[in-house]
């Protein structure tokens, strides 16, 4: 059994690309199995929010669920 981990990713995110280089950080919190899935999951969230994937993800916090 694999244990699920909830992490919290720091995006970095260019609010409008073809316009500017202003760079937004959002913070999401995602369950996942690995650090890897958890950046996986929260450019996905990026994506749906922004209409592009991230600049930049990190994870700076997790936890054991």
């Amino acid at each position: 059994m694999e244990n699920t981990y909830e992490y919290i990713v720091e995006v970095e995110v260019k609010k409008n690309p073809i316009k500017s280089d202003e760079i937004n950080t959002i913070v999401y919190t995602v369950k996942a199995k690995s650090e890897w899935q958890a950046r996986m999951k929260a450019s996905d969230l990026c994506a749906e929010q922004f209409g592009h994937n991230p600049y930049y993800t990190e994870v700076i916090d997790w936890e054991l669920i």
